[in-house]
């Protein structure tokens, strides 16, 4: 009986290491579609290029997007694309947790976000983190 005991906290320790978390939420009503006009505010703290990671996969998925800092903010713009990413070391280093918010450019109205966080035994590439958060909002 106390094998069991052991094998099941053993277990149970092993699969709390193993935890991913995905969500996505687009206000109803609101529609992000690939003729509208998107700017990806770069993060002053990014030195990982993950706007430019952003950029490529809504460019992938045919919509038009640019990125640069917030001043730079083309008056054309319809959507504002910001991101937060958190990194962990562990060995290597990892994207931990990976957010998007989308704000209208007229008057900063929140449109849709997207999170994604993962363990660093769940760690997955940047980009492939990038593309699935991105896909939480973004439906072909």
């Amino acid at each position: 009986m106390n094998y069991l005991k052991v094998v099941l906290i053993l277990v149970t320790t092993y699969l709390s290491g193993c935890v991913s978390n995905q969500s996505g939420f687009v206000v109803p009503g609101e529609s992000l579609v690939p003729s509208a006009r998107y700017y990806v505010v770069k993060a002053r703290d990014d030195e990982r290029s993950l706007n430019e990671v952003i950029v490529r996969n809504l460019l992938a998925k045919g919509y038009s997007v640019s990125t640069g800092l917030r001043e730079e903010t083309p008056k054309a713009a319809d959507y504002l694309i910001n991101y937060g990413s958190q990194w962990q070391w562990d060995i290597t280093w990892y994207l931990l947790d990976f957010d998007i918010r989308i704000y209208t450019h007229a008057n900063n109205l929140f449109v849709a976000s997207a999170h994604s966080e993962q363990t660093s035994l769940l760690r997955k590439p940047q980009d492939e983190i990038v593309a699935s958060v991105i896909n939480r909002i973004f439906v072909d």
